[in-house]
């Protein structure tokens, strides 16, 4: 597995109405979110969204783990997704002192940066925020989003600090982008559930022998989940990738 900055392994349940078809959902009535210069539409059935200010975590030691390691952030939640608006910035630092400071979100906005200019979506080293030491064997479904004031790239994955098997508990929305000025950095996050895979694994009793066979196979199984994954049709997944995407769409930074 190739490691990069992730999002904690702790998700939230994103449940759309019982019985509502897709299209139904489509044509729903928006409620708009608008508080600190971002903005973005939700259907009216949802909960208000909620928001909150993240203090800042100046990395301590060049040699520290950057794990949490950002300037003061706003986590936004509204029905189990979570949208993290980072700033690449700071008024007070230099370029090369906020670079010191919060070293994964720089290096992270450059390189976004880079992928989003070359229209690029083949690489696996797409950055995600929040930072954790684990890592992803497949980026399915992967395309470039336009929202109102930036771009993103969209993606599934399933994110693991060991060999596992993959499954609903840990598989994730992922949507990565930049603001058009470049003065921030969005990260969309939403649980998601395929009948595809199994609901929850547990290898714990597996024998030894077992478990390392599969983990010297990782790679490969990986891949072909992956693959599996990237034909299924958006409305096989719960929520629906379209709908997640109609989110970010909509969303806008105006600091």
């Amino acid at each position: 597995m190739q490691k990069r900055s992730i999002i904690a392994l702790a998700l939230f349940s994103f449940v759309f109405p019982s019985g509502s078809s897709q299209s139904a959902r489509a044509a729903e009535a928006l409620q708009s979110y608008n508080s600190g210069g971002i903005t973005f539409g939700y259907p009216a059935s949802w909960k208000k969204a909620t928001a909150k200010k993240v203090a800042a975590v100046p990395l301590a030691n060049p040699d520290d783990k950057p794990d949490g390691v950002a300037p003061a952030y706003d986590e936004i939640s509204v029905h189990g997704l979570t949208i993290y608006v980072v700033p690449t910035s700071d008024g007070r630092l230099s370029a090369k002192e906020f670079e010191k400071k919060y070293p994964t979100v720089a290096s992270a906005a450059k390189d976004l940066s880079t992928l989003l200019k070359a229209n690029a979506t083949s690489t696996k080293d797409t950055p995600i925020f929040p930072w954790a030491d684990a890592s992803t064997p497949f980026e399915a479904k992967k395309k470039q989003l336009s929202f109102k004031s930036g771009k993103a790239i969209r993606y599934i994955g399933e994110y693991l600090i060991e060999p596992d098997v993959i499954d609903n508990a840990r598989l994730v929305y992922s949507a990565q982008g930049l603001s058009t000025d470049g003065k921030w950095y969005l990260s969309i996050i939403a649980p998601l559930k395929t009948k595809s895979l199994p609901d929850k694994s547990d290898i714990s009793k597996w024998p030894q022998d077992k478990y390392k066979t599969f983990s010297a196979d990782f790679a490969k199984y990986g891949a072909q989940v992956g693959a599996k994954l990237d034909k299924l049709p958006s409305s096989s997944f719960t929520p629906s990738i379209d709908e997640v995407d109609l989110l970010v769409h909509s969303i806008r930074t105006a600091k």
